[in-house]
């Protein structure tokens, strides 16, 4: 019998880094990318769909970071990790700057079942509000079994760029939502 395993991921195993110079992200399966550009903060942005988990970069000029919230987040990418944790001992705000960035995080681990109506309202305000790149991939098209869905939205606003994710466990009943804020400074 040939195809492909399907590995069951829990959202207790997504490792959030940020990173910074190039990361070489050939080794992980994109199923869905945008790139956009924030004019007033003068930053190129690339956000991709990587399984139930997801990455975004941000450049200017000839400098690059990368937030990566995913089980493989822990791989060497052979550049500056500035931030490493797992999402589960993260239990308030990260704040992560120095001369160069200013990076804020935050996220909610909720009941799916519970607060599927309070997670399609935010998602919904966030679609009204016209944003930069507003992306999605559900995995249970592709199986009749119970999957996941993992949406990007980014939103530029002066020099921040904003970007909210949803990361859906259906098996766990589980969603995860996160915040996060970045600037080049």
């Amino acid at each position: 019998m040939t195809g492909q395993t399907i590995q069951d991921i829990s959202y207790a195993f997504l490792k959030l880094a940020l990173f910074k110079d190039k990361v070489d992200v050939s080794s992980v399966s994109i199923f869905r990318e945008e790139s956009a550009y924030c004019e007033p903060a003068d930053i190129h942005i690339r956000a991709a769909i990587i399984g139930t988990s997801h990455f975004v970069q941000f450049m200017k000029d000839d400098v690059l970071f990368t937030e990566m919230l995913a089980c493989d987040a822990e791989k060497d990418f052979d550049c500056k990790k500035l931030l490493f944790s797992p999402l589960t001992s993260i239990s308030e705000t990260v704040n992560s700057k120095d001369k160069s960035y200013a990076y804020r995080f935050n996220h909610q681990v909720m009941d799916l079942d519970e607060n599927k109506s309070l997670i399609k309202e935010r998602w919904e305000t966030l679609s009204f509000n016209e944003p930069l790149l507003h992306l999605s991939y559900d995995f249970n098209k592709k199986t009749k079994f119970p999957a996941a869905e993992t949406k990007i939205s980014i939103n530029c606003v002066d020099t921040t760029i904003s970007v909210h994710t949803v990361h859906e466990y259906q098996e766990e009943n589980k969603v995860v939502w996160t915040e996060s804020q970045f600037s080049i400074v």
